[in-house]
């Protein structure tokens, strides 16, 4: 919920520095990303190529491996996806019509070869999966990284690293939620439309939308006091009705070219 909060500030106060904030946060992403993978190349200890590359491991004790590898996937994709998001910030875009397919194609590619890299060290790095599965941290990757650095330093710098690029994640998320709602408001598409659609003066963003942003956050986010289960279930309903929304959107499309 803090998180969230934090979020709002950004969405409001300093919304005029959003591309700004966005510009430094691309450039920590990148950056950051080597400055974690570099260490573990360096200091790791190594699978054979047999165990990281064809080893597979059904640790929820899934059915089949098949039935494992596609609940593992969830989670996997959910670095993939979001790209939509520029697409609903397109009316505050300087020439959208030609900006945003670049960008979402430039989003796309640059961020699958990154993943390749993270997802090829990782396979690569972790030799012992179920010691960092039960830590006492409650987080396998940031007992990998003291694993591989012996450091408390590195392992919080490279720990925050990540919590930043996620924390700059959601000031984006809720930017789009905000416009998404006052873009159905607008037309009528949502009840108290009247109170969604407006566009407060000296802000110039649509606050009442982002409020709602908020609340529906905080709401969300308080579904982990009474159950993470319920909250994982949500999540995984999400993803797939994302990655569902795309397929059918993106499958019209191209069978109109095909027609």
């Amino acid at each position: 919920m803090a998180v969230v909060m934090f979020c709002i500030v950004f969405n409001t106060s300093l919304a005029k520095k959003l591309p700004l904030i966005e510009g430094f946060i691309l450039l920590l992403h990148v950056i950051g990303l080597f400055a974690i993978v570099i260490p573990l190349w360096v200091l790791a200890p190594r699978n054979s190529p047999s165990v990281a590359l064809f080893r597979f491991n059904n640790g929820g004790n899934w059915p089949t491996m098949g039935v494992a590898y596609m609940v593992g996937l969830l989670t996997a994709l959910s670095s993939m996806m979001g790209y939509d998001c520029s697409v609903h910030m397109s009316e505050e875009i300087k020439d959208a019509s030609s900006t945003l397919p670049r960008a979402m194609l430039w989003g796309v590619g640059l961020n699958a070869i990154l993943g390749y890299v993270v997802v090829i060290t990782l396979c690569f790095t972790i030799t012992d999966p179920k010691a960092l599965l039960d830590s006492d941290t409650g987080f396998p990757f940031i007992q990998l990284f003291f694993n591989v650095t012996h450091s408390y330093t590195a392992t919080n710098i490279m720990t925050a690293i990540i919590i930043i690029n996620i924390v700059s994640a959601v000031i984006s998320e809720i930017a789009t939620a905000s416009r998404q709602i006052w873009s159905f408001a607008r037309d009528d598409g949502f009840p108290f439309s009247n109170f969604l659609k407006k566009v407060s003066p000296g802000w110039n963003i649509p606050l009442n939308a982002v409020v709602v942003s908020f609340g529906c956050g905080v709401a969300i986010s308080l579904i982990n006091l009474g159950s993470s289960v319920a909250l994982n279930a949500i999540v995984s309903l999400t993803m797939s009705a994302l990655l569902s929304s795309y397929i059918l959107s993106i499958g019209c499309i191209f069978l109109k070219r095909l027609r």
